[in-house]
């Protein structure tokens, strides 16, 4: 599914290694700060989904990231 995402990148390859050296460097935390990267929201459930996360880990975080996604962006007035 990675390799799919990022096929409509420019560079697929650096697209792929940054991908995972984030994920791997932040860990389950990553999916709280996908929502502030760009591309990253799309590409952060796969790379959950390749490191076999708890289904509700994932489900945790998610939501806790789209709630403070959200939050900063009620909070500035946008």
């Amino acid at each position: 599914m990675l390799n799919l995402l990022c096929s409509i990148s420019l560079e697929h390859d650096f697209c792929v290694r940054n991908t995972e050296r984030t994920f791997g460097r932040l860990g389950v935390f990553s999916l709280l700060v996908a929502k502030f990267v760009p591309g990253m929201a799309t590409l952060a459930p796969p790379m959950a989904g390749m490191t076999k996360m708890n289904l509700a880990l994932f489900l945790v975080l998610d939501t806790l990231g789209t709630l403070i996604w959200v939050s900063l962006l009620a909070g500035i007035g946008t």
